[in-house]
């Protein structure tokens, strides 16, 4: 049995939701093609700067596994908040990270806050829905 809400975004909001959805996935690729990059800055191996690939990896594997079930639990729009928040100040941590072990801490509790996509429910006309209440039926 669908559920309905009163609550529908504008078409504003869904792009800009949209927009960080994509731009927040993105995040667990966009270091790849950059390893040399973050090597010859960071002056360490080519061996040793894949471990900030695989934190990401590891991270947003984690992040499923850990904080997904979350969203059935809590208050999504608080969760959908908090992670957003942790998202950001991670992301912020690693364009500031000096040395090898920040970036990869950084990156790999980053991504464990992806998820907050799937937090997002889609009601039948195809908007999201922020106001998500239990089904009786």
């Amino acid at each position: 049995m669908a559920t309905t809400s009163d609550e529908v975004l504008s078409r504003g909001l869904v792009l800009t939701l949209a927009a960080s959805c994509g731009i927040t996935v993105s995040n667990l690729y966009f270091n790849q093609p950059l390893l040399t990059l973050i090597a010859d800055d960071l002056h360490v191996s080519m061996r040793d700067v894949a471990r900030v690939s695989m934190a990401t990896q590891l991270g947003y594997a984690s992040g499923l596994l850990l904080l997904g079930p979350l969203g059935d639990r809590l208050p999504r729009r608080k969760l959908i908040l908090t992670l957003t928040a942790a998202l950001v100040a991670t992301l912020v941590a690693a364009s500031a990270a000096r040395t090898l072990t920040q970036l990869v801490l950084a990156s790999g509790f980053g991504v464990i806050f992806v998820l907050t996509l799937y937090l997002f429910r889609i009601d039948e006309y195809g908007f999201a829905v922020i106001d998500f209440r239990l089904s009786d039926g």
